[in-house]
């Protein structure tokens, strides 16, 4: 099993970041918020906290899983906390 979970601010940045592989870091101002990547089940807490922002000022936020391993269920949970209104 390999699962890569990555957040973006917008689907633009989702949508260009579509190719890029497992083993290449994203580059900087690409719009990816964050990622994790699996070889296991488990839980990840990233620390520190990470902050990220949509650039339409919207609160909709976009994701790409990735299965690279065997099939199976994959549940991922995310926690939104809105810092300023």
């Amino acid at each position: 099993m390999c699962i890569r979970d990555s957040l973006y601010a917008d689907t633009a940045s989702r949508t260009a970041d579509a190719n890029r592989s497992r083993n290449t870091s994203p580059a900087p101002g690409s719009g990816v918020i964050a990622e994790v990547i699996f070889t296991a089940s488990g839980t990840q807490l990233l620390t520190p906290g990470v902050f990220g922002f949509s650039p339409s000022g919207g609160t909709t936020y976009y994701t790409k899983i990735t299965n690279d391993g065997s099939t199976g269920n994959v549940s991922v949970d995310f926690t939104y906390v809105q810092l300023e209104a």
